[in-house]
C-alpha cells in the first residue's frame, strides 16, 4: 500500500472466498485481519475485485455466492472478476459474469505466453455468439502477469524484452495496460526483479 500511494496509483485486489480448495488452504477473508485489510484498501480507494473459484467456471452460481460473500463482508460493491488459473471456455464465463452482474472481467490471457489473446490492447465489450447477441460485459484482458511473461524459463532478459515490447504497443495505440502480479510470486527473486524492471519501465512513461 506504501508503494502505490508513493506513486498515487490504485491497484485492484482480487480474493478468494473459499478457505480451502481441495486439500489447499487459501486465506480466510472473514478474520480480523482480512477485515483490517480491507478497510485499509478502501481507505486509499483501491479496488477489491472477486478472485473466483477454482471450479467456479463449471458450476456458473458459484459467481454470484462469491460476489454476495466478498460484498458482505468487505461492505463494498465488487465490479470486477478474474477467474483462478485463469480456467474458463467462453462465452461461457462472460455469460456467467453477466448473470451475476459484474461490470467487467479480467480472465482472458494466455497461460503460458504473454501478449493480446484477443488481439486487442483495448477493454472492449463481450459478444455471446451462441445467442448471437452484445453483452454488457467488459474484459479487460490480460497483456502479461508474472508467471507467462517469464513462461518457466527464468530469462529474464527476454522476459524484460517482451515486457518492453507489450507496453511500447500499448502505448503506440493509445490502449489499456493490464498486468497482474500474485503477491506469493513476489517473494521469489527472478519475480521479484521482473516487477522492479517492470516498474522502472512504467516509471519512464506518463502512467495514471
Amino acid at each position: 500500500l506504501d508503494f502505490y500511494s508513493r506513486r498515487k496509483w490504485k491497484a485492484t485486489f482480487f480474493f478468494l472466498t473459499k478457505m480451502f480448495e481441495g486439500i489447499n488452504y487459501r486465506y480466510n477473508i472473514e478474520s480480523p485481519r482480512f477485515q483490517d485489510l480491507f478497510n485499509d484498501l478502501k481507505h486509499h480507494n483501491h479496488e477489491i475485485g472477486l478472485h473466483s473459484s477454482l471450479n467456479a467456471f463449471k458450476q456458473r452460481k458459484k459467481y454470484l455466492a462469491e460476489k454476495r460473500k466478498l460484498e458482505a463482508i468487505t461492505g463494498s460493491k465488487c465490479a470486477g472478476l478474474r477467474q483462478h488459473y485463469l480456467r474458463a471456455l467462453y462465452p461461457g464465463l462472460w455469460q456467467a459474469a453477466e448473470a451475476a452482474h459484474f461490470a467487467y472481467d479480467s480472465s482472458l490471457a494466455y497461460n503460458y505466453q504473454a501478449g493480446f489473446r484477443a488481439g486487442t490492447g483495448h477493454p472492449f465489450f463481450t459478444f455471446d455468439w451462441e445467442q448471437d447477441s452484445s453483452l454488457a460485459l467488459l474484459e479487460f484482458s490480460l497483456a502479461f502477469f508474472d508467471h507467462n511473461l517469464v513462461s518457466g524459463s527464468g530469462d529474464l532478459s527476454a522476459a524484460r524484452h517482451l515486457m518492453q515490447l507489450i507496453i511500447g504497443q500499448v502505448s503506440r495505440f493509445h490502449g489499456l495496460l493490464v498486468v497482474l502480479l500474485h503477491p506469493s510470486n513476489f517473494l521469489q527473486p527472478t519475480y521479484r526483479e521482473l516487477w522492479n524492471q517492470l516498474i522502472a519501465e512504467l516509471d519512464q512513461r506518463r502512467v495514471y
